[in-house]
């Protein structure tokens, strides 16, 4: 009877000749998914700069205080400096974008002269 419980793995065995998925797409396609991928990237932090920069806007006209020297008025300056880093930031993803891109292009240019 044990026999009888092993044909069933033999029919497993059989499946397990049944070609694989195709491979994953050739690395040229595969470089240019991380461009995309920075593109989203530098969306979503468009997206929430904006939302920052909104809730900033919501705050300081908000904000009743008389000098600078208010901790109210230190944190919305502390705020607005972080959404200023993070527009630098972008600024550098943006150049990476497009410095890849342009890598991008010309090695699909050369690749296509060489046909």
């Amino acid at each position: 009877q044990s026999s009888d419980q092993q044909v069933p793995s033999g029919d497993n065995l059989a499946s397990a000749h049944v070609p694989s998925p195709p491979p994953p797409p050739p690395p040229p396609s595969t470089s240019q998914q991380p461009v995309r991928d920075l593109n989203a990237l530098a969306l979503e932090k468009l997206q929430q700069i904006k939302q920052s920069l909104d809730d900033l806007e919501n705050q300081v006209d908000k904000f009743t205080g008389s000098t600078r020297n208010e901790r109210a008025y230190k944190l919305l300056d502390e705020q607005a400096l972080k959404i200023m880093i993070r527009c630098d930031e972008l600024v550098d993803v943006s150049a990476d974008i497009k410095e890849k891109t342009k890598r991008n292009d010309t090695q699909c240019r050369k690749s296509n002269w060489s046909t």
